[in-house]
C-alpha cells in the first residue's frame, strides 16, 4: 500500500517488500479494495521478500519500529528509517477487517504525504 502511495506522488521507482512476505503473493482483497477507493490499483501487486533484495545504496522505509530494528540487525547494508517522519509506527492490518485497512491506509497517506509529497 505504501509503495502505491509513494508512486502516486511521483516516486515511480518505489517498491514494496516484507519481512515475512511470501514472494509472489497478491495483495489482500482488503488492501486492493481500500486502495481502489482512493484511485490506486494494487491488482497486479505481488509480494517480495526483503531478505532476497540488494538494499545497498537504497533508501528503505519501514512501517514499524520492529521492522527497522530487525532490518538494522540482519541487513547492515541497508539504510532504514520509519516511513512516518514523526517516528510513529504504522500497524500491519493483515487478517483484520476492512475498516482496519482503511485506518492503516489513512496513516500511510499522512506519512507518505509528509515524507515525499513536497519533493515530487
Amino acid at each position: 500500500m505504501a509503495a502505491g502511495l509513494a508512486r502516486s506522488v511521483g516516486h515511480e521507482n518505489s517498491a514494496s517488500a516484507g519481512t515475512i512476505a511470501l514472494s509472489g503473493s497478491p495483495a489482500t482483497p482488503e488492501a486492493v479494495a481500500v486502495m481502489a477507493e482512493i484511485g490506486i490499483d494494487l491488482t497486479e501487486h505481488r509480494a517480495t521478500d526483503v531478505w532476497a533484495l540488494d538494499l545497498a545504496d537504497t533508501a528503505v522505509f519501514a512501517l514499524a519500529a520492529g521492522h527497522v530494528a530487525e532490518l538494522d540487525r540482519r541487513r547492515p547494508d541497508a539504510s532504514v528509517q520509519l516511513l512516518d517522519p514523526q517516528g510513529r509506527s504504522i500497524p500491519d492490518p493483515y487478517g483484520m477487517e476492512i475498516d482496519a485497512y482503511r485506518h492503516v491506509r489513512d496513516l500511510m497517506v499522512a506519512a507518505v504525504t509528509a515524507r515525499f509529497a513536497k519533493s515530487s
